[in-house]
């Protein structure tokens, strides 16, 4: 992996943020390689049973932000 590990904390914060979005941004890519547990199987077949059932109850995303921003 790292010969040595970078010393993180001599960046800026603006810097640390970027590898930290530049690494998830990575993971992201590789999403479906991710394991999913029994568990979290069993949850999410729940959550899909119930939103065939009762249908979705929430708002689309410009809407959430346009409704967040006129709280601010």
């Amino acid at each position: 992996m790292f010969e040595k590990m970078p010393d993180y904390q001599s960046l800026s914060i603006e810097e640390r943020l970027q590898i930290v979005e530049d690494i998830w941004d990575s993971i992201a890519v590789d999403a479906d390689q991710l394991p999913v547990s029994p568990a979290q199987k069993r949850e999410l077949d729940k959550r899909l049973e119930r939103l065939v059932r009762e249908g979705s109850d929430g708002i689309d995303a410009r809407a959430f932000v346009s409704d967040l921003k006129s709280r601010l």
